[in-house]
């Protein structure tokens, strides 16, 4: 002990030891012990009863002013600034100095709950956790999410996991007061919380009884829940405007806490994974704007993350966030990389890749690294079939008014991505006037004229008649082979519309010479004669 410094008397050790409980969590005090016990609290100096000056090796070596009579006043240079592990490791040093139990301040909180407890029995659940509920605001999430676990285990409301809604209004009773950003806060941890427990009790019930006698309502409930934390993202994206070091903070806790659950998530589940993109996209990419420090930080977690993970666990979430991580960095060969290689085992989504399309249509909509992504995740399209091919062409539009040349680019990879691509091919072609290009791909497919429906084949009959001339002959002869009554009267359907085409081509001679020689040809099959004369092809 310091023979200059004052003695450390029964009052204010008890004191000491209060406070310390009610400002520090039990991680805290465990971080801080840690230090403390490696001996990180590199230079210790007290200058008066009310300030003791040390330097603690941390992240960085952070300065730390400690005020053993308001521990509450003590400050850090770390980002969170007070009641940090910093500040707790260089109290446990002040307590060794003055010859006091250091794990009596590393077990305040714990004896401290214990004393609440027997207060407890005598007020009711919901107001002991309404009570502790109060201390949120200088917590961290660790001890948000504990607070949540109580409320499960003491609130009978909260205790049907299974039933998320009855989960979130316990949980919103026991919410104290809080600042709009402490109170986004809350709520996306609320949810978050109640989607954690449905995810676990839904893949418990899935190995117990039956992916088909449980899985049907967290079908629905899910993704209702996803949706919802989406909403609260999206609604409260300006947490991420300039945060001060406790949100910041808390910011980076968050992302913790959701990347542990995506790169655990049971099965192919991807709530959570869906959360972490959007947790990126909303909240966590605009607070780290023109820091590119922040993403390879990321990598390196996911990357650490991995090697200790269960080996049977989807890669999917991994390979995602990886791929998402490089194009934030702009590092897109290596974004598509990732991308490739989760395609190979078929667990991508067209979803997640659209998603790349609809970041960049914020970021460049037009520029040559959209057409870049384009062009590249035509070639990972190709193996899917899905509903957001139109989106996917739009954005190809888009390039392209701004870039006619990029044009044949886009007919490439359409092609490319064929047969999948085959109705927006078809579609595009149409769009841009393309009549003699779609034919010749109908021709080539052996597709049947009679499958369009009629206002499909209309602008090429008003626009460039002649191109249908083979299409129909060819169909024809085809339906003539078919050698019964439905194929012969399919052919004098087309025929029809053969006799219309060169009528309004004034080739009126032509068909005539056509039609005859076709009837000759055919004179043998009754059947077909018939057909020709009801249609009043031939006299």
């Amino acid at each position: 002990m310091n023979p200059l410094s004052p003695s450390l008397d029964d009052n204010s050790w008890h004191n000491l030891l209060a406070e310390a409980a009610a400002i520090f969590s039990d991680v805290t005090l465990s971080r801080g012990f840690q230090y403390y016990k490696q001996k990180r609290v590199q230079s210790y100096t007290e200058l008066h009863e009310r300030l003791v000056i040390a330097l603690v090796s941390g992240t960085e070596l952070y300065n730390v002013k400690l005020n053993p009579e308001a521990i509450a006043s003590s400050r850090c240079e770390c980002p969170i600034g007070s009641k940090c592990k910093h500040i707790a490791a260089t109290l446990l040093q002040y307590v060794h100095q003055h010859g006091r139990p250091v794990a009596s301040v590393v077990n305040a909180k714990s004896a401290a709950d214990l004393s609440q407890l027997s207060h407890s029995s005598r007020i009711g659940p919901l107001e002991q956790l309404q009570e502790q509920a109060k201390q949120l605001a200088e917590q961290p999430m660790s001890e948000w999410h504990a607070l949540f676990e109580q409320g499960m285990k003491l609130l009978p409301e909260a205790r049907s996991v299974t039933n998320p809604q009855a989960v979130l209004a316990a949980l919103a009773r026991i919410k104290p007061a809080l600042s709009s950003e402490l109170e986004a806060l809350f709520e996306v941890h609320a949810h978050l919380f109640a989607l954690e427990k449905l995810l676990v009790a839904s893949h418990q019930q899935w190995q117990t009884v039956s992916y088909y006698s449980s899985g049907y309502q967290s079908q629905e409930t899910i993704p209702a829940l996803t949706q919802a934390i989406a909403g609260q993202l999206n609604a409260s994206s300006d947490i991420a405007a300039k945060p001060g070091p406790d949100i910041k903070q808390r910011l980076v806790d968050t992302l913790a806490y959701v990347r542990r659950q995506m790169l655990g998530e049971p099965g192919s589940a991807r709530a959570f994974l869906n959360v972490y993109l959007l947790l990126w996209s909303t909240w966590l990419k605009p607070a780290v704007s023109g820091d590119s420090n922040r993403f390879l930080i990321e990598l390196e977690q996911l990357q650490e993350a991995e090697t200790t993970a269960d080996a049977a666990r989807s890669r999917l979430p991994g390979q995602l966030a990886k791929s998402w991580m490089h194009y934030y960095l702009a590092q897109d060969e290596k974004a598509l990389a990732f991308l490739r290689e989760a395609n190979k085992a078929s667990s991508i989504r067209p979803h997640d890749l659209m998603g790349f399309l609809q970041d960049l249509s914020l970021e460049e909509p037009d520029g040559p690294r959209m057409l870049r992504w384009l062009i590249a995740l035509g070639d990972l399209l190709s193996t899917h079939r899905f509903r957001e091919l139109p989106v996917y062409v739009a954005h190809w539009e888009s390039v392209i008014e701004q870039d006619p040349e990029a044009e044949p680019a886009m007919w490439q990879t359409l092609v490319g991505m064929l047969p999948s691509s085959k109705a927006i091919y078809e579609e595009a072609m149409l769009a841009r006037g393309k009549w003699q290009q779609w034919i010749d791909y109908q021709i080539s497919m052996g597709e049947e004229p009679l499958s369009y429906r009629v206002a499909v084949l209309q602008p090429i009959e008003k626009n460039a008649p002649e191109a249908l001339l083979p299409f129909y002959h060819q169909a024809v002869e085809r339906y003539v082979l078919h050698k019964n009554r439905d194929g012969y009267k399919s052919a004098v359907k087309l025929l029809k519309r053969l006799a219309k085409l060169y009528k309004k081509l004034k080739q009126e001679t032509r068909w005539e010479q056509f039609i005859t020689a076709f009837s000759d040809r055919h004179s043998r099959l009754r059947a077909l004669q018939e057909e020709l004369r009801k249609g009043k092809l031939l006299e």
